[in-house]
């Protein structure tokens, strides 16, 4: 899985802002249901006005919404960054859950 997201640093009169770019991730509907349902979980997920949203449920549950376009507080962009490698890792332990369940047991084959 990579999440590709491509910032500009801007300076306003508020601060140092994040503005977003592109973003490039695995939709919702390409990912185990499994690991969309949990904490944790970055896909990009389409609304009905066609814009496409990281959507980004971290630890807490907190959901983190960006789009491109969209401004950031570079401590929002730390957080965000901090789940997507979080998220790589839980998404590789959903595949590995799902590639052994049901290798216990036994087999007979009638050949």
């Amino acid at each position: 899985m990579s999440i590709i997201i491509k910032i500009k640093k801007e300076l306003t009169f508020g601060g140092k802002l994040c503005k977003i770019i592109s973003i490039d991730a695995l939709k919702e509907n390409e990912l185990p249901r499994r690991y969309t349902k949990a904490l944790g979980a970055v896909y990009l997920s389409t609304y009905n006005n066609g814009d496409k949203w990281l959507l980004v449920k971290d630890s807490s549950g907190e959901s983190l919404l960006t789009k491109k376009g969209s401004f950031i507080s570079p401590k929002k962009m730390e957080e965000v960054l901090n789940t997507c490698k979080k998220a790589g890792m839980l998404l590789r332990k959903v595949y590995l859950e799902i590639e052994n369940e049901g290798w216990e047991g036994e087999e007979t084959f009638v050949i």
